[in-house]
């Protein structure tokens, strides 16, 4: 499948529609919209995710500040569909392409839970592994006219390597450690910075309080690891 060579009007729903049909369902008839494209890039020793910028930060009761971690991706800009987005938010954030890859089967999170699965045969665009399906809750989205907003997300490997280019930070874990590291909810700075198998490069300080926790694209995949369903995990 060449698909760096398919036209950017060419969206993933339009592709499978059975994948379509299966989130109609879970919607129960309200609408829902993609909003974004992102990825599970690794290359054959780690997975990357970059930290999140400061507007998805918050603070929890005991005054700790929530530093988000996110996957590589972002919003579909008008002209693209969700593969020609990935290659560009990869060049813009990791400096380096990507190579999208087809899944054997996609997982839909629908409000945080998983939702089922559906296996795909592979067309003229790569497989998701996952879509994630929630309610439009946030400021970011408070002007969209849709109900239910949905992130689609693809494995893809790095062809290079990768920087925090536009990044707060970039988190690399080593695969033998990322069921450990991303295991818990919330992740203390300290235990990042102090983890053999964990990297973290950063382009500003996060405050010493800071405990890290999975967003998005990163909580979706927090919820398949637990559930072992993310199938190449242990290749």
């Amino acid at each position: 499948m060449l698909e760096g060579s398919h036209a950017a009007d060419t969206k993933v729903m339009d592709v499978y529609p059975r994948l379509r049909k299966h989130i109609d369902r879970l919607c129960q008839g309200e609408s829902w919209h993609i909003v974004g494209a992102s990825a599970i890039v690794q290359d054959e020793e780690a997975y990357y995710f970059e930290i999140t910028k400061p507007k998805f930060w918050a603070e929890d009761e005991d005054g700790h500040a929530l530093i988000g971690i996110g996957g590589i991706g972002g919003s579909i800009e008008e002209g693209e569909n969700e593969i020609s987005c990935l290659h560009r938010e990869s060049l813009e954030e990791l400096g380096v392409d990507v190579q999208v890859l087809s899944s054997p089967e996609t997982h839909l999170l629908f409000s945080e839970k998983w939702a089922g699965k559906v296996n795909l045969v592979p067309s003229d665009l790569p497989v998701p592994c996952l879509c994630t399906i929630g309610p439009k809750k946030t400021r970011l989205a408070a002007g969209l006219p849709y109900d239910f907003l949905c992130i689609v997300t693809f494995e893809a490997l790095l062809m290079g390597k990768p920087q925090a280019e536009d990044l707060y930070g970039l988190l690399r874990i080593k695969r033998g450690a990322i069921g450990d590291v991303l295991g818990p909810d919330t992740i203390p700075l300290s235990v990042v910075l102090s983890h053999p198998d964990v990297d973290l490069h950063l382009n500003d300080s996060l405050p010493d309080n800071a405990i890290l926790h999975p967003l998005f694209t990163a909580r979706s995949f927090q919820l398949l690891l637990r559930e072992s369903r993310m199938p190449r995990i242990d290749e």
